[in-house]
């Protein structure tokens, strides 16, 4: 019996050419399926962000539904309008004493009272937090409250919006962020810190400084008109955007960020997802570096409190709540003239399509 050769018997191995060939091969499917994982991650991130804004349309008619009003956008305690002066009868917080102890700190308006999310907290279940709010005493003398991460106010796209990533002011108690915020006046113009009642009617969104919006007030429609935008959280302590307990700029409002021309060209914020480099008025702790904001698109001016535009980190656009409690997402590039007629509640410039 003849054998077989021992060369014959061994197995061929790869050459370095082929093995060359399959690594390039396995590169260009990686390279192929990843967009398409990360794609269906995000689809997956703003779906579940879509239905936390759905949750607080549904919080937000049961607080009508028991109150007969929309919970004040931010209780407003300043001069010259006193303490409370338009808190409504039958809510959760009476009329209580919204003036800010002397440990609020200078970067913060001390008159600045709790947030329309705050009032919300019993509709999510959150009654518990709710009841530990004091409120006779300061926003900032609850820490407990301010601090908790609200898991339904946060959109999982932002990874700032997180309970790590408070805003601590330079020494002021933590107050943690979120991604939702109240549509407040659509037109610059106003007194700022102003109440709402106090404002024009034609310039009025559903929230504002002591706000007392039904929708009986909400004239040009509630399936036309947004009640809360999506914004973004900020990325560093010292940057108030995003926080849900307080009812200032870029934090639990979005206001003045519309100017009545198409192309936003009177106004320094432009919009939905604002690039300009000063377009959100937020008051930031002075001294500090703003041009790390425009590099990612949340530019900011400390000059001033009192502006502040939605934003987000979807690609085109963000989310709005409407006042019917539909959740639609809008489109950056929005008209001025529309974003203003969704954004204002009696105006009668009903909104084509958007």
């Amino acid at each position: 019996m003849q054998r077989e050769p021992i060369a014959s018997r061994r197995q061929r191995a790869f050459t370095l050419i082929e093995l060359l060939v399959v690594i390039a091969i396995i590169a260009v499917l990686v390279a192929l399926l990843l967009p398409a994982v990360q794609q269906a991650r995000e689809a997956a991130r703003r779906s579940a962000c879509k239905n936390n804004f759905k949750q607080v349309g549904l919080a937000l008619h049961n607080y009508h539904d028991t109150f007969k009003i929309f919970p004040p956008g931010c209780q407003w305690g300043g001069a010259p309008y006193g303490v409370g002066s338009s808190t409504p009868v039958g809510s959760p917080y009476g009329s209580t004493n919204l003036t800010a102890p002397s440990n609020f700190t200078a970067t913060v308006a001390p008159q600045l009272g709790p947030s329309w999310l705050l009032s919300l907290l019993p509709q999510f279940d959150q009654a518990p937090l709710f009841n530990l709010y004091n409120s006779n005493v300061g926003l900032l003398s609850n820490p407990v409250v301010i601090q908790a991460s609200v898991p339904v106010f946060n959109c999982p796209s932002d990874p700032y919006s997180i309970a790590a990533n408070k805003f601590t002011d330079g020494g002021s108690p933590q107050c943690a962020r979120s991604n939702i915020g109240a549509s407040s006046n659509g037109i610059q113009g106003n007194e700022p810190l102003g109440l709402w009642s106090l404002q024009n009617i034609t310039d009025r969104g559903l929230f504002g400084n002591n706000s007392t919006s039904t929708i009986a007030n909400v004239t040009d429609g509630t399936s036309n008109t947004v009640a809360s935008w999506e914004i973004r959280a900020g990325v560093t302590a010292y940057d108030p955007r995003g926080i849900w307990c307080s009812g200032r700029a870029g934090g639990g409002m979005i206001t003045f960020c519309v100017n009545p021309s198409p192309l936003f060209s009177t106004g320094d914020c432009a919009g939905i997802n604002d690039k300009n480099g000063g377009g959100d008025d937020v008051m930031v702790l002075s001294g500090q570096d703003l041009s790390q904001f425009v590099t990612i698109g949340m530019g900011a001016w400390n000059q001033g409190d009192g502006q502040a535009g939605p934003k987000s980190l979807h690609v085109g656009g963000c989310h709005a709540l409407m006042t019917d409690g539909s959740v639609r997402f809008v489109n950056q590039n929005l008209n001025g003239n529309t974003m203003r007629a969704i954004i204002t509640i009696g105006t009668n410039d009903i909104p084509g399509d958007f």
